[in-house]
């Protein structure tokens, strides 16, 4: 596994399992299990090291009182390439949300916060973060954003441009 799958593919798949009822919540942050279905890798070429993932947990000052679990991803420095990705639960964790912070083409850039629509299985651009890649930035600009999947216009508008 690279950092890429763990972070476009794996961490995805786990919250689809979640929200379909298919694993329980502990399922969300159970590294023991995923460390033993998927080992460290020893080829030099994918260099993928468990160690080097973590992931944090806050709870949220908004009207749901939702929890927001960030994982963090190691530097690849590749344009694109999510730095935190974040699953927020809702106060009964009966729904979630996946938003990725991921990294600007140029370094000046702003970072960008996409949320996953699960309808049109994209990643929907939501807002920027200014000059800034650390978790705390990440948390507080979700926590400023509605509990709420993306509209219809901001799925076209994504779509188009």
């Amino acid at each position: 596994m690279k950092y890429t799958d763990f972070s476009n593919t794996f961490l995805l798949k786990l919250a689809l399992s979640y929200r379909s009822g298919q694993i329980s919540f502990h399922g969300l942050v159970d590294f023991h299990l995923w460390k033993a279905v998927f080992p460290n890798n020893e080829s030099k070429s994918n260099n993928f090291d468990w160690r080097k993932i973590g992931f944090n947990a806050f709870q949220l000052n908004d009207k749901e009182q939702s929890l927001l679990i960030i994982y963090s991803i190691p530097h690849l420095y590749t344009p694109k390439e999510a730095e935190f990705i974040g699953i927020r639960l809702n106060k009964n964790r009966s729904n979630l949300l996946y938003y990725s912070l991921r990294r600007p083409k140029y370094n000046d850039d702003p970072w960008d916060i996409f949320l996953y629509d699960y309808k049109s299985q994209k990643d929907i651009f939501i807002n920027k973060i200014q000059g800034t890649d650390s978790m705390r930035e990440f948390k507080n600009a979700i926590e400023k954003l509605e509990f709420r999947e993306p509209t219809k216009f901001e799925i076209l508008r994504n779509s188009v441009f």
